[in-house]
């Protein structure tokens, strides 16, 4: 199988939710944080507003600027081209930032033949654009996959990890095991493994193994007990965390570099955690 993508799980998962597959595969397909590409200029507008007032940019367009809004045509294209390269000032493109398009938009100020427009840049914005990628990506892969469990290609389980019917199945806290969601993702030319157990999980010297399936669900009640009673209004009316949110970050601060203790892996956890326990 040709891999375009890779869904690395924490060690010892052995289902994800329905909920949680979307996510998980448009993650995979267009990962947070890392390198982005350089913003630049995409293209350009062109405003023909009277007197040469009008948006700077495209991102500040109004509905009542749309009406002076326009494309390049091709003359216009051909116009700022022979303008930018006698100055010289390198293709548009290659503008990375507003300041240097200021030296676009002063030499087309300064030019006597200028049109009676102004050109508008469209700005280029890698991290913005995988967010809607990534967005678009969950809707879509939430109907696949809606559409593979009613064909019976996946098959979703309970708590108890019995196999469950279409109409259960198609529910956010159905599960679907590891197994199931390899052989899914490799219809997207998506990889799924897991990361390896760490150590003092698997070390035969220290006399430990792997959680077997009704010790981690134990372990997942526990949690999700735990995060009732953390996120519950008590004696005093108020809960002790105002949300989950607070109590990943109060965890992180006291155990700050510890493993299994990051922001991703502790969402992770809490929601199979839920899961297991739906009233908590």
């Amino acid at each position: 199988m040709v891999t375009v993508a890779e869904i690395v799980l924490p060690a010892g998962k052995t289902y994800l939710t329905v909920e949680e597959i979307p996510r998980w595969i448009a993650l995979a397909l267009y990962p947070e944080g890392g390198k982005d590409a350089e913003k630049h200029v995409s293209h350009l507008l062109k405003s023909a507003h009277p007197g040469g007032a009008g948006p700077e940019h495209a991102e500040d367009i109004t509905p009542e600027d749309e009406d002076y809004i326009e494309e390049l045509g091709p003359e216009d294209v051909a116009y700022l081209t022979r303008l930018w390269d006698a100055v010289p000032l390198p293709p548009v493109e290659r503008c990375t930032s507003v300041r240097m398009w200021q030296s676009y938009l002063k030499a087309f100020d300064a030019a006597t033949d200028r049109p009676a427009w102004r050109p508008i840049p469209v700005w280029n914005l890698p991290s913005f654009n995988k967010a809607i990628l990534r967005n678009d990506a969950i809707e879509r892969h939430a109907l696949e996959l809606d559409g593979a469990i009613k064909a019976g290609q996946v098959v979703p389980r309970s708590h108890a990890m019995t196999p469950l019917s279409i109409d259960e199945g198609t529910k956010p806290n159905s599960r679907v095991m590891v197994d199931d969601l390899q052989r899914y993702a490799a219809k997207f030319h998506i990889e799924v493994r897991t990361e390896p157990a760490h150590a003092a999980l698997t070390s035969s010297e220290e006399g430990t193994a792997p959680l077997n399936q009704r010790e981690r669900s134990a372990l997942d009640n526990t949690i999700a007990a735990l995060l009732y009673l953390l996120l519950t209004p008590g004696v005093s009316g108020r809960p002790h965390f105002p949300s989950q949110s607070k109590l990943i970050e109060a965890i992180l601060e006291k155990y700050p570099d510890t493993y299994g203790l990051k922001k991703r892996t502790l969402e992770d956890k809490f929601a199979q955690a839920r899961s297991a326990l739906p009233s908590a």
